[in-house]
């Protein structure tokens, strides 16, 4: 369930630029279903898409059915009911939804395992929809080799090798238009790759146009926790040293391949004006830039400060690491499936991978962290953004001192963040210095907070992991 159901989305706001900018998550769909083609997908100076009006809008409203942030639109619990809730030995959890069986593996190929960005079987389940010819094509995210401008957006894969060369995860923002409008205008049967607010919206377009409902065979949904903008890849490369100018390739997810499962290098790839590469890189660990600058909320886009669906609670089947602890000594990496469709649970079950069935409860564990994030947290950003949503008492948070003041206070602080980091990095031009030096006072109080949280377990009725 996205908790902006109880955010006061104005219609006329709509009808001018489509959605409320602040409220835009860039997913395209409304652009892709557009009968006069009134919408347009634009890029922001801040590295985000936008939906907007140009002209021949006949006020059809399909753009405001298939939005993922309009109030009014099914929650992610009632789409799971009407595709999912029906089946034979289908059960519900609060935290993912509706599911009929968890599963935990590998590929058994481990050159190919240690190219994807966990165990590689969302991979695998591509391959062979496509080699059965279950599907026509699959859309998935992979780099834009050789254009200028984004360096990644959704590909149409044909072969087995188009998706895998679509392998690894992307933190890069994309977007559905051109990717619905194809299959709108082209019969056959497609599989697609989402985070969850897309998958939610591609089933209100469902819903709301049958012919895509046919031809729309799969949904592959894959678990989230925020969406960054095209200054998130700037900033990292610039603090790996490279000139991001001339990026031409950007890699997130390389395996070490000597540490253990989590432990990834970004690598950055530039071509100056002579054409001649340089490689620059940073590692991705618990420890280093990358999760410091995550945690932060830096460059968050911000209808992700309101969306509470984590694992893809309307997709067929949803992939994610496998952030358990038997499992993250195997730098090779895992991936957890939960899966609430029955033809593919049917494949899951006999890819000819290493795969066993694993209990609900250690699906969610594996997330907990984000689970706290996006669950128990959501109530403190609800709290200060009340000008903005319905009165509902029940979402928000008894202010019981210390520790729910705390979380108040720290996440103000990384609001705070996510909207300077935006203006910051245009006004300073991108130079780090001077942006790491703007925000040093919000990162000195942050410091302070986890300081004083210290190893306090989080919020009643979530998992007990500790907050570090």
């Amino acid at each position: 369930m996205i908790a902006t159901q109880y955010i006061k989305v104005s219609e006329k706001s709509i009808k001018k630029k489509r959605v409320n900018p602040k409220l835009c998550i860039g997913c395209g769909v409304c652009v892709g279903v557009c009968p006069s083609n009134a919408n347009e997908m634009v890029e922001n100076e801040y590295g985000e898409y936008l939906a907007v009006k140009r002209n021949n809008c006949n006020n059809c409203g399909l753009c405001l059915k298939v939005c993922p942030f309009v109030a009014g639109n099914d929650n992610e619990d009632k789409i799971g009911e009407e595709f999912y809730g029906g089946g034979e030995g289908i059960q519900h959890s609060s935290e993912i939804g509706y599911y009929k069986d968890c599963y935990v593996g590998y590929r058994n190929n481990d050159e190919l395992r240690m190219q994807s960005a966990s165990g590689g079987l969302a991979t695998s389940l591509l391959e062979k929809l496509l080699d059965e010819d279950k599907i026509t094509a699959a859309f998935c995210v992979g780099p834009n080799l050789g254009c200028s401008g984004n360096l990644y957006s959704f590909q149409k894969c044909n072969s087995i090798d188009d998706i895998r060369n679509c392998t690894r995860s992307v933190y890069y923002p994309v977007e559905l238009s051109s990717v619905i409008q194809f299959i709108l205008k082209n019969d056959g049967t497609y599989a697609i790759t989402v985070l969850p607010c897309m998958a939610k919206s591609i089933r209100l377009a469902c819903k709301a146009i049958p012919r895509l409902s046919k031809r729309i065979k799969y949904i592959v949904g894959l678990t989230c926790g925020q969406l960054k903008s095209k200054a998130f890849a700037e900033y990292l490369c610039a603090k790996a040293g490279g000139d991001m100018e001339s990026l031409s390739r950007l890699i997130f997810r390389n395996k070490v391949g000597t540490s253990r499962a989590g432990d990834y290098k970004l690598t950055f790839l530039c071509k100056n004006t002579d054409r001649k590469s340089s490689s620059h890189s940073l590692r991705f660990a618990s420890d280093d830039i990358f999760c410091r600058v995550w945690d932060t909320d830096i460059f968050m886009i911000k209808p992700c400060a309101f969306c509470d669906d984590i694992f893809a609670e309307t997709a067929d089947i949803s992939f994610m690491d496998a952030w358990l602890p038997e499992y993250q000594g195997d730098y090779k990496g895992h991936t957890l499936a939960v899966v609430r469709d029955e033809n593919v649970n049917n494949l899951i079950a006999n890819l000819d991978e290493n795969i066993t069935t694993i209990n609900v409860n250690e699906v969610v564990k594996s997330q907990s962290g984000v689970i706290f994030k996006k669950r128990s947290i959501l109530r403190f950003r609800l709290l200060l953004k009340r000008k903005i949503i319905n009165k509902r008492k029940y979402l928000l948070p008894k202010l019981k001192f210390p520790k729910n003041v705390l979380y108040l206070c720290e996440t103000f602080v990384k609001e705070k963040f996510r909207k300077k980091s935006r203006y910051i990095w245009l006004a300073s031009e991108k130079n780090i210095k001077q942006f790491e030096d703007k925000l040093f006072r919000l990162y000195f109080l942050l410091n302070i907070f986890g300081r004083i949280r210290g190893k306090k377990t989080i919020l009643k009725g979530t998992s007990k992991r500790k907050i570090r």
